[in-house]
């Protein structure tokens, strides 16, 4: 079932995403070279996301996405053995199951949301992925990409200026290339969200200083908080 949620033409359009600069090209250029483990570097709400998964339909990748915290463990990553009433079995984790779908759809993605919120233990275990070996040991046995099929990993985190708990670690961090996302510039915010019916003199100009503040308070530490491009997007909703 998983493996068929994750397959190109079963990924649902949940927005679009609007190029601010050339970032949306870059990204795209890494994905068709099939070149080393990409990682997105950027404010929350800019579009990180969705500019993945707006490439992977596009470009006819299946998208296996794992939404990192420090409770993510080997189980949920690679699976685990199971016991129930017809016997034992062996369940498998996500990575797992982007593996077995090489095979199936030659191209797939795999995209790690907020990496830095992995565990320690387990931004250890997908080392052997995002170097050139690009394989996992999955029940003792070693599941690499077979010929003629693409793995590609991007990855994103939130800006150092956030002073996450978990920041990835060195090891990890020199397998990716990248790049960092700027915050948005006014012109920019204009130009991808719509303004119909908000006052440009008593509104979205104001807005659109405050929030371009917050995040110059917030590399700062003067605040705790950037208005992001999402907040403004809900705010004109």
């Amino acid at each position: 079932e998983l493996l068929e949620r994750i397959a190109p033409e079963n990924l649902r359009n949940w927005g679009k995403y609007v190029p601010i600069a050339l970032e949306m090209k870059r990204l795209e250029e890494r994905i068709l070279q099939g070149t080393y483990p990409y990682l997105l570097e950027g404010d929350k709400g800019i579009g990180k996301t969705l500019m993945i998964h707006t490439l992977a339909k596009k470009l006819g990748y299946a998208l296996v996405e794992i939404r990192c915290n420090d409770s993510i463990k080997e189980r949920h990553l690679f699976g685990a053995p199971q016991i129930d009433e017809s016997g034992s079995y062996f369940m498998a984790g996500k990575l797992t199951h982007a593996y077995k779908a090489l095979p199936i759809y030659k191209k797939v993605m795999v995209h790690f949301d907020d990496l830095g919120a992995l565990s320690l233990e387990m931004q250890v275990a997908i080392l052997s992925m995002c170097d050139a070996r690009q394989s996992i040991d999955v029940n003792g046995i070693e599941m690499t990409v077979p010929d003629g099929c693409q793995l590609f990993t991007v990855a994103t985190t939130n800006p150092a200026s956030y002073g996450a708990i978990n920041p990835i670690q060195e090891a990890l961090r020199s397998r990716f290339i990248g790049e960092i996302l700027p915050y948005p510039k006014q012109e920019g915010m204009k130009k991808f969200m719509s303004w119909k019916d908000i006052p440009i003199g008593t509104v979205q100009e104001p807005l659109l200083t405050v929030a371009s503040n917050t995040h110059d308070l917030r590399i700062k530490n003067d605040v705790d908080y950037v208005i992001s491009p999402r907040d403004i997007e809900q705010f004109i909703s």
